[in-house]
């Protein structure tokens, strides 16, 4: 049927309809007739030919359309502008979010997905909690619809909850806090703002921390710091006995500071070749030599030495002394009469300068021999006496190359030898005077020279016979 043709049968019922309106009150009539009437109208009708929007009020019984089947005997679904409502109902399932702003009651509810509930969930049923955990599908349950309470054996796909007495773990805005934790690995970056314990840990990046409180570190990696390293003092923890140790084989090997401000090393300290101890960028001492700077020592035992120069007072074993101030050097003990001298078995033996001239020999009442082969060939005795040779030894050849003067202010520079006084020669007494010995002790051979020589008198008296004064004849009368 088109539209025209429904429009005409349209307007023929509600004519009809206006018809008995008008004079059912004026003129009774037959409903039946009135009913076939509009039955027959209604039956002209093609199926599917009137639209939803050509039908306005009055009441459809037992209505039924492809998605509703109304059996009702009284109106129980109510639909307004934005709601529907409904005294009781039976939903199989709702799909797609759901909206209860008032009570919700049901006899049995399953939720599939998310069920958000702002006010209070009350259930006055007995219910199956051990069935109804198993029908929950799983991810059926927001995290946000968990409360306080504490759930046992908790699992998720990255936790696992297998402790069975206290709380290990407690979450506040502050932070999470943990009586104990075993990592196997950090990934990102770690901050730790107060103290962190572990029994072992192996980062594989970075570590940084303002103060690091350790017994023990042992490492195969370089140790790479862009400041210094330093141990604080504290009065329960004072810096002293603190250093380098390292152990495990021997005795512990030790590079550490002694309370005296000092730096106490176990081990040898060995520096690479071409490098040098320095105080205050100078060098104190190198490889080869002492710096320049150095000048006090207490050295015990040096090899050779080459280019020495000492200022000052020197010692060398206590045994060789120099003193820089008198210009003295002294070997052995003793208190120096010299330029030097040398201290043995309480003699003196000195060399010095004494009005301008250079003296030596010994300071005091000691002889002063002059040795070959440990036998004395020279002896200046103490009271000035001068032994040439000795006695007890093969006599000695003395050869003097020059003129000799003995006893003589002014030598003659003419003659090789010039005496003062009496001589003898082959044990023969040569003096000079007057006459003949008158007192006196001489032996057989002495003469006599006279030192007047004059005409008619002897050049000399010779003693004929040994006595006191013995018996003298004069010789060589002067013509």
């Amino acid at each position: 049927m088109k539209q025209n043709h429904i429009d005409q049968v349209l307007e023929s019922l509600g004519q009809t309809l206006k018809n008995i309106e008008s004079t059912k009150a004026a003129t009774p009539f037959d409903i039946k007739d009135v009913t076939d009437k509009i039955g027959d109208i209604v039956k002209s009708i093609p199926y599917n030919s009137i639209s939803g929007d050509q039908i306005a009020g009055g009441k459809i019984k037992s209505f039924s359309s492809t998605g509703i089947l109304d059996s009702a005997a009284e109106p129980t679904l109510f639909v307004k502008n934005g709601t529907i409502e409904a005294p009781s109902a039976t939903i199989p399932a709702l799909k797609g979010r759901v909206f209860v702003e008032e009570n919700l009651i049901a006899n049995e509810l399953t939720v599939l997905k998310d069920l958000t509930v702002s006010g209070v969930l009350r259930a006055n049923v007995e219910v199956n909690y051990a069935d109804f955990l198993k029908r929950i599908p799983k991810q059926a349950i927001s995290q946000d619809l968990l409360g306080p309470g504490t759930v046992r054996n908790f699992a998720s796909t990255g936790i696992r909850d297998q402790s069975t007495g206290t709380i290990k773990i407690t979450i506040k805005d502050d932070g999470v806090f943990v009586d104990a934790i075993s990592i196997a690995k950090v990934l990102d970056n770690l901050t730790v703002e107060k103290t962190i314990k572990a029994e072992s840990a192996e980062i594989t990046g970075t570590i940084k921390a303002k103060r690091i409180e350790v017994a023990e570190i042992k490492s195969d990696l370089r140790l790479e710091r862009t400041s210094s390293l330093e141990f604080k003092h504290a009065p329960d923890n004072p810096i002293f006995g603190k250093g380098l140790a390292w152990t495990g084989i021997g005795p512990t090997k030790q590079f550490v500071l002694k309370g005296d401000d000092s730096i106490f090393s176990t081990e040898n300290i060995d520096l690479q070749p071409g490098k040098s101890f320095l105080i205050n960028n100078t060098v104190v001492i190198s490889e080869k030599e002492l710096g320049p700077g150095v000048t006090k020592s207490r050295l015990r035992e040096i090899g050779i030495l080459k280019d020495l120069t000492v200022m000052g007072d020197s010692n060398l074993s206590n045994f060789v002394f120099l003193n820089s101030s008198a210009e003295r050097i002294t070997i052995g003990l003793g208190e120096s009469n010299g330029k030097l001298s040398v201290f043995g078995n309480n003699i003196e033996l000195k060399h010095d300068f004494l009005d301008g001239r250079a003296v030596f020999g010994t300071h005091g009442y000691h002889d002063l021999s002059l040795i070959t082969d440990n036998t004395s060939r020279v002896t200046l005795h103490n009271n000035g006496n001068i032994t040439l040779g000795n006695k007890n030894s093969t006599p000695s050849q003395v050869q003097v190359h020059g003129r000799l003067s003995i006893g003589v202010g002014t030598p003659d520079p003419n003659v090789d030898l010039h005496v003062n006084g009496a001589i003898k020669f082959s044990n023969r007494l040569h003096t000079y005077g007057d006459e003949a010995p008158q007192t006196g002790n001489y032996n057989l051979g002495d003469i006599v020279w006279n030192a007047e020589p004059k005409p008619n008198h002897p050049v000399g008296w010779v003693c004929t016979r040994a006595g006191n004064p013995g018996t003298w004849r004069p010789f060589g009368i002067i013509s």
